[in-house]
């Protein structure tokens, strides 16, 4: 019998809590594998077995993990596969159809759950000593367990039916061919864009663009702080991530920081500028052309 025992924070409720692992092969946060098939497929069941995930925290990082899990289900089709993370996340791909259930942290059973495969994407990709934590997120992932994925490395994300009406509320009456989106703050202050500087940017867009209007959007009211006659002051407004998301989607451009509003926009196929703060775009896209022109095959640069 394997035993590994994984200590966890949940950031929801700062509870912390100890889980212990039986009968199952653990792919720990520290670990790298080199060859999924050569290291792990063999001590796992070929037909059906149960794979669990846990990823907490990122909801961009949630996104891009999607890649190596639909190679894992083109690994094994009938495999059921279980995604464990924070309650805020688990609406960013509950509805994909290659993940069987997706679980709050707290209600993961590694005892009685009878798990084939543990694989911990909990603090995994944060060390950039690690080397195969230096390369582009998306392939971090695969790297992580030693998955070898293909060439559509597109991450999947996107909004549903009821984001997609709360967003047409918001922008009710206004011609999305001239809304340009722009997300006011990442997650982290080291990859936000100065906001003492939004003022002048605004200032620029109804100069260079006047028959645009721009579109705030913050998880945070600005109590009309950003408030302009060429601007449409969402912020605080959109309730959840993926109202958010809906509406970047019935915008022409947008204007994101490093956050995971930039990874939905990109798996989603949107037109997009970034501004990169202090993680190195090379992580974060797999293509890239510098001056003029910034594109990518998939998120979050298209």
């Amino acid at each position: 019998n394997m035993f590994a025992e994984y200590l966890f924070k949940d950031a929801a409720t700062t509870e912390i809590y100890t889980l212990s692992l039986h009968d199952a092969i653990p792919i720990c946060a520290w670990v790298t594998v080199a060859d999924f098939e050569r290291d792990i497929a063999p001590y796992i069941p070929a037909d059906n077995p149960r794979i669990l995930i846990m990823r907490d925290m990122g909801a961009g990082d949630i996104i891009m993990s999607t890649t190596t899990v639909r190679h894992l289900r083109y690994r094994y089709p009938r495999a059921e596969i279980i995604y464990a993370t924070t309650d805020q996340n688990i609406a960013l791909i509950e509805r994909e159809s290659y993940i069987d259930r997706v679980i709050p942290m707290r209600e993961i059973d590694l005892e009685g759950g009878r798990y084939n495969l543990c694989i911990n994407w909990c603090r995994a990709l944060e060390d950039y000593s690690i080397e195969r934590n230096r390369g582009a997120r998306i392939e971090t992932f695969a790297a992580h367990i030693g998955l070898k994925i293909g060439p559509n490395k597109k991450p999947d994300y996107d909004v549903s039916f009821d984001e997609i009406k709360a967003a047409e509320r918001l922008l009710a009456g206004q011609n999305r061919d001239k809304l340009i989106a722009y997300v006011v703050q990442s997650a982290a202050w080291n990859r936000t864009w100065p906001q003492w500087r939004l003022h002048e940017l605004l200032a620029g867009f109804a100069d260079k663009l006047p028959d645009y209007k721009i579109v705030l959007i913050d998880r945070e009211s600005d109590d009309g702080l950003f408030d302009a006659k060429n601007v449409i002051n969402l912020c605080g407004l959109t309730s959840t991530f993926g109202e958010a998301a809906a509406v970047l989607k019935m915008c022409r451009l947008t204007v994101n920081q490093d956050t995971g509003l930039a990874h939905a926009a990109g798996a989603m196929g949107l037109q997009q500028l970034i501004l990169i703060g202090s993680i190195p775009p090379e992580m974060r896209s797999e293509e890239r052309r510098v001056g003029k022109e910034c594109r990518s095959r998939w998120s979050p640069y298209p």
